[in-house]
């Protein structure tokens, strides 16, 4: 079904309360960057100039540059030496990110909402999707990794639209459930919310329809364009429910084995935190990282361990404080 198809079976009030909302435009840096990646043209050049234009930008790009994943010498890099550092691939990343940033931080959330889990889901499944993108060969691997970053843009529309209907369904995992709930309480979807947002930046791409289909059932879009099927297999894993033979059906959408997709979840959850880190972005950790080994030697006794639970109960509140905070503030 097409988005506007959806959006004419959705709820009116919802609608016109979407049409009505502030929602954030895309930054025209990033437009600029897509269109120049559609066109082949987004050389070091041409992203040197998009950069220059964008004095937060410029201090991103400098900042992670000249951090220890990267420079080795005693001399600071200006811009010309921190892009050449970094890298083409690099920079379009660090580019839509910080971009899609900007995008989820002007949406409008009730008390300040924790968006740390929301960031690690959509910073997966676009870390996954350009895998994906790379290894089926989809040239268009920017296209794939924004589509993944934004691919569940709609729920935070719906927080902003009706916070009071919405805000207890943003904390639930991202699976067929939470699409059933939308629809029984809000009569629209996140992703039919999420393509009508993506729709009204007049983008020339098939990016709207993969945020619209990344929920469809699995053997419905096995004909559809590649971004849909690259993101909608993204999507599951992001989502760390899915087992090996949800992912070996997956599979199939890109012509990938269960043991690609696992190789492909495995290291993107390593590229998530490393992401996470130069964008200055601070994650949960409590779902998709690596299980660190446990001590065998020193015996722990209840006491301890309901002490330890407690502290972490107490720096868990803590850290969505400071997060929440931080969002506001940016």
């Amino acid at each position: 079904m097409p988005y506007e198809q959806a959006m004419h079976h959705s709820d009116p009030d919802i609608r016109s309360r979407l049409t009505v909302a502030h929602l954030p435009a895309m930054p025209q840096i990033l437009l600029k960057l897509i269109e120049h990646c559609q066109a082949d043209k987004a050389g070091m050049a041409e992203l040197a100039d998009l950069i220059a234009k964008d004095a937060a930008m410029v201090a991103r790009i400098i900042g992670i540059a000249n951090s220890s994943a990267y420079h080795r010498s005693g001399r600071l890099f200006g811009l010309e030496q921190s892009l050449i550092a970094l890298g083409t691939d690099m920079v379009k990343m660090l580019l839509i990110s910080e971009s899609v940033r900007q995008i989820f931080s002007n949406f409008s959330r009730p008390n300040g909402t924790d968006l740390r889990a929301f960031w690690k889901h959509s910073l997966m499944a676009a870390i996954a999707a350009r895998m994906i993108a790379v290894k089926i060969g989809y040239m268009q691997t920017e296209e794939a990794y924004l589509a993944g970053l934004l691919h569940d843009a709609g729920r935070l529309a719906l927080l902003a639209t009706v916070p009071g209907e919405y805000t207890a369904n943003f904390f639930v995992p991202d699976d067929d459930d939470l699409c059933i709930t939308e629809q029984r309480t809000l009569q629209i979807t996140h992703a039919e919310a999420g393509a009508w947002l993506i729709e009204r930046w007049n983008l020339d791409s098939f990016l709207a329809d993969s945020v619209l289909y990344h929920h469809e059932p699995q053997g419905r879009p096995e004909s559809a364009h590649p971004l849909i099927r690259i993101v909608a297999v993204a999507h599951l894993l992001a989502n760390p429910s899915q087992d090996d033979p949800i992912l070996e059906t997956a599979g199939t959408l890109c012509g990938l084995t269960a043991d690609e997709l696992t190789a492909i979840r495995n290291h993107a959850i390593e590229e998530v935190w490393k992401t996470a880190e130069y964008l200055g972005i601070e994650l949960d950790d409590t779902d998709n990282s690596p299980t660190p080994a446990m001590p065998t030697s020193t015996p722990v006794s209840a006491t301890d361990t309901a002490k330890e639970r407690l502290t972490e109960q107490v720096h868990s509140m803590m850290l969505a404080s400071e997060a929440g905070r931080s969002f506001t503030g940016q």
